[in-house]
């Protein structure tokens, strides 16, 4: 399955929580923590959970991307000035 995403420019999870935590983490042992994930850990294969969501394996990289999507969505929601959004809807 890989190697058709690849062919067709498109990552695979595990590569796009690489590619996102190399690009958003900017601290001192980032890249040593990135390494232990990958070499040290199942994180990229294990599931979420025992029996519910994310019960499947590559679910708990899955749902660590959701957590950091949401957050990240409410984030910019609470820190962005409300007239910025400009007038809110008559409803």
């Amino acid at each position: 399955m890989s190697d058709f995403l690849e062919r067709n420019g498109l990552q695979t999870v595990a590569q796009h929580f690489k590619d996102l935590f190399l690009a958003s983490v900017h601290r001192a042992g980032a890249e040593e923590l990135l390494e232990r994930l990958e070499n040290e850990t199942d994180f990229f294969e294990a599931p979420a959970g025992a029996k519910h969501h994310g019960a499947f394996p590559g679910g708990l990289v899955i749902h660590s991307l959701n957590v950091y999507r949401r957050l990240r969505e409410i984030t910019i929601r609470d820190l962005t000035p409300r007239d910025a959004l400009g007038p809110a809807p008559i409803s």
